[in-house]
């Protein structure tokens, strides 16, 4: 094209004027010829600077409410509570309610919420939260999960005016390893023929339960299960990885898991520990009421499941808040 551009100066020139010639092939060009090559330029240059301009359209949910909960009723909030979106039996629709921002943000940018960094009422953890949220969606039907994390993205971008940034930073961590006494769960069964594995699975509701107390699942369903009460925690497993399950031991330790055991495979087991919740206490703040807490989370990990957790180091992705309005625009 530049050759033809450098072969143009015939334009202008009587029609008896010798023809330029193109460097690159020696064929002449007339007076028509190189005003054609030119307008064909012009509308190709044109075309591609639209085309650059052009930004790739972000996904939106086709229809959403958010607002603010309903004050509870009692001295605890509700339990949040989400059903539908991608990968559920209810792909077209989101319901969430009693929703704090401090599981909103996470979820919308897939990091753990203590990997956010913001004011304090945005982080706020149930049940200490005040800033609770419900919201109404329709999703196209084809959308994706990574879709959904967009659509979140934006939906609290355009009611809070949320802006964010990451950064990076090395943070004490623990290591999952197998303890010396050698691993003491199984690997999970082979999927039967013809079935697909996922966390996606529908398990119904309310959901029908086993004889351990848990929700009846599918074959082939990945995910897992807690029973928490005062002072015992106990969690069922569903074909989860070791970096999965290093992954969730965070909510027990504070620090970040990292698998560092070479397992390969998926496990189904149940983990039972103590917790620090619940029990009874005086006006002087002395329980009067004895937890059976049981064994504590590292001690649990070791003897049941045969791993332990070591301590070490690790970057990890920060997601700083850098501007959020406390309360959401009209919808």
């Amino acid at each position: 094209m530049a050759s033809a551009m450098r072969a143009s100066s015939p334009i202008g020139l009587p029609s008896s004027s010798r023809p330029a010639a193109s460097p690159c092939s020696g064929r002449h060009y007339n007076e028509t010829d190189v005003s054609t090559v030119m307008r064909t330029a012009f509308l190709m240059c044109s075309a591609a600077c639209i085309l650059a301009g052009q930004t790739a359209v972000s996904p939106r949910f086709e229809v959403a409410s958010l607002k603010p909960s309903a004050p509870p009723k009692g001295m605890m909030p509700p339990l949040p509570q989400e059903r539908g979106g991608p990968g559920t039996n209810e792909p077209t629709r989101l319901i969430i309610r009693d929703m704090p921002m401090s599981w909103l943000i996470p979820e919308a940018y897939s990091v753990p919420s203590l990997d956010v960094v913001g004011p304090a009422w945005a982080k706020a953890e149930y049940p200490m939260c005040a800033d609770n949220f419900d919201i109404d969606a329709i999703l196209p039907a084809v959308a994706s999960k990574a879709d959904y994390s967009l659509m979140m993205q934006n939906l609290l971008a355009e009611r809070f005016g949320l802006k964010v940034h990451r950064e990076k930073k090395e943070v004490p961590a623990y290591a999952l390893v197998v303890a010396k006494g050698g691993l003491k769960i199984k690997e999970s069964p082979p999927l039967p023929a013809g079935v697909e594995g996922g966390e996606g699975l529908a398990i119904g509701r309310p959901g029908k339960r086993g004889e351990d107390g848990f929700p009846v699942t599918p074959p082939g369903y990945s995910g897992f299960f807690n029973n928490v009460t005062a002072g015992h925690t106990r969690e069922k497993f569903i074909r989860r990885s070791m970096d999965q399950f290093a992954l969730g031991t965070r909510g027990a330790t504070n620090r970040p898991g990292i698998d560092r055991t070479g397992l390969t495979g998926v496990y189904d087991f149940y983990l039972d520990y103590g917790n620090d919740l619940g029990g009874s206490t005086n006006t002087g703040g002395q329980s009067v009421t004895p937890l059976d807490q049981g064994q504590g989370f590292f001690q649990a990990i070791e003897s049941q499941l045969g791993l332990r957790l070591v301590p070490a180091t690790t970057e990890i992705d920060l997601l700083v808040i850098d501007h959020i309005e406390r309360t959401p625009l009209d919808n």
